[in-house]
């Protein structure tokens, strides 16, 4: 993360990482330790963001998002928060400052193409160089 940079993401974020951790384990048979460490890695990386709650202000897009498109739950809570952070954290470039830009972050092609929708810029970590 470069300077003036800020990580936010939702409170539900914490569940969906350590569930996609556990079901790897089960699943794919991702050892004990490899499972350790990615999930202390995490909790590193989770000290650093800036954590969202899912409350009414947050969750406000969910009914008009989830009628327009076909949205999982967690999708549409993420995708709000998004809309509703772009909005509340938005900073016009300052004199000599150039502006951070507001991306969202996922890896989901139809969250993604959704997102993308809703006039957000996407970043996908699993393309990332």
């Amino acid at each position: 993360m470069s300077s003036g940079e800020k990580l936010l993401t939702s409170m539900i974020t914490f569940a969906e990482i350590h569930a996609v951790i556990a079901r790897k384990s089960r699943e794919e048979g991702c050892t004990l330790d490899v499972s350790r460490q990615v999930r202390e890695q995490f909790a590193r990386d989770w000290h650093r963001m800036q954590i969202l709650e899912a409350d009414l202000g947050t969750m406000a897009g969910v009914p008009q998002l989830v009628d327009r498109f076909p949205l999982r739950a967690a999708d549409a809570i993420h995708l709000a928060t998004a809309l509703w952070a772009r909005e509340q954290f938005a900073m016009p470039p300052s004199a000599g400052t150039p502006e951070v830009p507001f991306e969202f972050g996922a890896a989901d092609l139809q969250l993604i193409r959704i997102a993308e929708q809703c006039g957000l810029s996407v970043f996908n970590p699993e393309k990332a160089d």
